[in-house]
């Protein structure tokens, strides 16, 4: 039986677009999502610009590369396997300081377009801003953790959980509006048919 709505590789979307650094619309309200995923991609000694979006909560995860997320005055590291939500209406960049290409991947919660999400940009980033690194965020403007200091969830196997590692870095739990969680499937794990009701 054919998918409703199709898997999407990014590769075919990414060879739509010219140059080097892209931050690219994956799935949106085109293909039925009520949220957009985007994928970034930033190589090295790339300043992305200053920018906010006005209408909707960011989450996102770094999968490969290391550099600076900067989020209105705070400047945090950023390496492989940190989750970052970012609430709306708070300005921020992010600064590649990697010899590698940075991947992100992430959502605009809510919002069925990038341009819907209200994203305004405001000027470059300086090099100067990685100057005063701090540990964490102010909570009035997001959050930042490594999936590494997630603990696994205890899946039951009964329910058609046979995954090898699923973490939630962002729920309920922790006062996100949104969840964002991250699988392993490892050789033989499945995740059974299942629907998602709410």
């Amino acid at each position: 039986m054919a998918l409703l709505h199709p898997l999407i590789k990014v590769k075919d979307i990414l060879d739509q677009y010219p140059g080097n650094s892209k931050f690219i619309e994956a799935i949106s309200s085109k293909q039925g999502s009520s949220s957009t995923a985007f994928y970034s991609i930033v190589h090295p000694g790339v300043l992305s610009y200053k920018c906010k979006s006005i209408g909707c909560d960011m989450i996102a995860m770094m999968l490969s590369g290391k550099g600076f997320f900067c989020v209105e005055e705070d400047v945090v590291d950023a390496v492989e396997g940190d989750c970052i939500l970012i609430r709306k209406g708070s300005m921020n960049r992010f600064i590649s300081a990697s010899n590698k290409t940075s991947i992100i991947v992430g959502f605009l919660v809510g919002a069925n377009t990038i341009s819907e999400a209200g994203i305004v940009i405001d000027g470059e980033t300086k090099i100067s801003e990685t100057r005063n690194v701090h540990n964490t965020i102010n909570h009035d403007y997001g959050m930042i953790l490594n999936i590494k200091d997630v603990l696994p969830e205890k899946m039951e196997k009964k329910d058609g959980w046979q995954i090898s590692d699923f973490r939630l870095p962002f729920a309920r739990h922790n006062n996100s509006g949104s969840t964002l969680f991250r699988a392993q499937f490892l050789p033989g794990a499945v995740h059974k048919k299942h629907i998602h009701m709410n």
